[in-house]
């Protein structure tokens, strides 16, 4: 298959490339002109474009499926930097979406986030669920929403898309802004961690390998569909930090906000049921994760 995909230079980009070089598929990647060959790029066909100037005329022809990972990064720095987000989280995906549609693509997978369900305490959100419109998601969020109501117009003429929602990806060579790479961090330093309540919100976190396996299976799902990734273990935050600690080799130490936690915890039976159950415990993705995090040996789970 000819894969047309976006964020290829990603965290989770840079984990599914290799594995659909390695399955014959030839990969085209949209990259920042002069972005330096890694060996997660190794064998993938470099289109060197901006996403927020991106000229679609200028894209691989006979592309069967694109695959849209990317996101803007710099979404705290806000209100300044709220139309860079839109420009490349909603205009380019908008462009990418019509060209597809205009040239025969034949399948999209898009990458959106479980965070656009808005968090709310003791609920499992299911894929069928309405997203709360009011809820106060902030503009990357906002414009994850907002392009998947957008793609959704184009179940007409495009017949197989799907739209994944991960809770929070993790896993070695993760950024160092990510919540867990964070968590680690502050364990590391001695510095105490924030918890609504007394335990803190409840999450199910996916590791990385698991979020590229449901990758890889949507590719290959036909009709439309919305799928959750996230990870077969739920834990409070606290829990989860406490996990950490004992890998780092450190306590954790926490302090308390008198504010109701919001929960994001994803229910996966639809996951579970089109490509099977999580692969990677909790227990064992936080281990491997740290130890390349920290520079820890990961201890046996």
């Amino acid at each position: 298959m000819r894969i047309l995909i976006t964020g290829a230079t990603g965290f989770l980009g840079s984990a599914v490339c290799p594995p659909l070089v390695r399955a014959g598929h030839e990969v085209f990647a949209i990259v920042r002109s002069g972005t330096s060959p890694t060996a997660a790029l190794d064998g993938v066909s470099l289109v060197e474009q901006d996403l927020a100037t991106l000229h679609p005329d200028a894209l691989p022809d006979r592309i069967e499926a694109l695959l849209t990972l990317a996101q803007y990064r710099n979404f705290t720095q806000f209100p300044e930097r709220a139309p860079d987000v839109l420009d490349v989280n909603l205009t380019a995906h908008h462009r990418l979406f019509t060209w597809s549609a205009m040239h025969g693509v034949s399948r999209i997978v898009h990458v959106s986030s479980g965070g656009i369900y808005g968090g709310r305490r003791n609920h499992r959100f299911v894929e069928s669920e309405p997203l709360r419109i009011d809820a106060p998601l902030g503009i990357y969020l906002a414009s994850k929403a907002c392009t998947e109501f957008v793609l959704h117009s184009y179940r007409a003429v495009v017949p197989h898309i799907t739209v994944l929602r991960p809770f929070f990806i993790y896993g070695p060579g993760m950024p160092a802004d990510r919540l867990i790479a964070r968590l680690a961090g502050n364990i590391r330093h001695g510095e105490p961690i924030t918890l609504d309540g007394e335990d803190g919100l409840m999450l199910n976190p996916i590791f990385v390998d698991d979020a590229v396996h449901g990758v890889f299976a949507s590719l290959a799902l036909d009709g439309h569909h919305c799928v959750n990734l996230g990870g077969g273990d739920t834990r409070s935050l606290r829990s989860m930090c406490e996990m950490i600690a004992q890998h780092v080799g450190r306590p954790a130490t926490f302090r308390q906000r008198e504010q109701e936690p919001l929960d994001y915890v994803g229910d996966i039976t639809l996951s579970t049921s089109l490509w099977g159950a999580p692969s990677v415990s909790l227990e064992d993705g936080l281990a491997r994760t740290v130890a390349e995090l920290c520079g820890v040996a990961a201890s046996a789970s």
